[in-house]
């Protein structure tokens, strides 16, 4: 958790240091600005809503502000938050996985060999009267080749949870975000309008959605657990092994897979990974870009960073 820590400071910095060799956060304005907001926009994920000292109009008027002087730095600044807010979920995750890992320093082998540490029958169990997970793998069934242990397949069954509840409770900060930037968004609409067929400016919430996407589900340490959790519960979907809890996943995971399905932005020099992620995680999918709902409050609380 420390390494992952320490590598989001290092990213942070990185990227700040970016910023400073375009001389804006250099001029006093701007870079105060930049610190403010920044604290401004953490308070709110910890709140779930503008608060004091950091209200709602004192904020809106300081992106109007920072909007009117450059709204392409502020734009970039507002990825630096973002991208940071990302990171803290993805080293959260990546902690639950290695906690989950070490329970079981031996994997299980699908195949039915023996091992001294094994996991439970009962516990491989996806209902009381469903076959074992190797009984899945050994029958060559659907997710063989993604499922690379049945340990790894539970792990991620398990995250798939987590995911999506974090996946709620950013959607929401992210869209309180959105709200209060009227005069980058309308920015990058005019930039939208200009841009070539070959070229694309995502807005804010399609950019926050781009960092969800690339930094956490197709993410190094979790992609893979993640779809290995996906296709145990495509396959036991599929024969109908699912519990209602299970169902009820599914159906998040699939919303969730459709919400991200955002284009790449094409202006930036980030990796794509629209085609990435339909090729991992194979599923339903909407026509076309998502257009932005309405975000539902999240009942449940997220621990703060």
């Amino acid at each position: 958790m420390a390494l992952k820590i320490r590598w989001g400071l290092v990213k942070y910095d990185a990227l700040m240091k970016r910023l400073q060799s375009r001389h804006v956060l250099a001029c006093g304005y701007f870079g105060q600005g930049f610190s403010h907001l920044r604290d401004a926009l953490h308070v709110w994920w910890d709140t779930e809503k503008p608060s004091e000292p950091y209200g709602s109009k004192a904020i809106g008027s300081l992106l109007y502000k920072m909007a009117v002087s450059d709204w392409t730095m502020l734009y970039e600044c507002l990825e630096v938050i973002l991208s940071e807010r990302v990171d803290c979920i993805a080293a959260l995750l990546l902690k639950k996985v290695k906690e989950k890992a070490g329970k079981h320093s031996q994997p299980i082998c699908p195949f039915g060999c023996d091992h001294q540490s094994r996991i439970k029958e009962d516990e491989l169990l996806l209902d009381d009267n469903v076959p074992v997970f190797s009984d899945m793998l050994s029958s060559g069934a659907y997710g063989s080749d993604e499922v690379k242990s049945s340990v790894e397949a539970l792990i991620g069954k398990s995250l798939w949870g987590t995911v999506c509840m974090y996946w709620k409770h950013y959607k929401q900060w992210l869209m309180l975000i959105f709200e209060h930037c009227g005069k980058l968004n309308m920015q990058v609409m005019v930039e939208k309008a200009r841009s070539t067929a070959w070229t694309t400016t995502p807005n804010l919430y399609e950019k926050g959605v781009i960092c969800f996407r690339s930094q956490i589900l197709l993410r190094y340490g979790l992609r893979r657990i993640l779809q290995s959790g996906y296709s145990l519960l495509t396959f036991s979907d599929a024969n109908g092994w699912t519990t209602e809890r299970e169902v009820d996943c599914l159906q998040s995971i699939h919303h969730l897979l459709q919400e991200v399905d955002v284009r790449d932005d094409t202006v930036s020099s980030q990796p794509f990974t629209q085609t990435k992620m339909r090729r991992c995680f194979p599923g339903r999918r909407s026509s076309g870009n998502q257009s932005i709902h309405l975000v539902e409050k999240s009942k449940k609380k997220i621990p703060s960073f």
